[in-house]
């Protein structure tokens, strides 16, 4: 479960980096 939760929240930071990203972009 901490594994899968980890993986979970390094690619919450991934999206959430694209995110802004795309708004800074925008």
């Amino acid at each position: 479960n901490n594994v899968e939760k980890r993986s979970a929240l390094e690619n919450l930071d991934l999206i959430l980096l694209c995110l802004d990203e795309i708004v800074d972009g925008g």
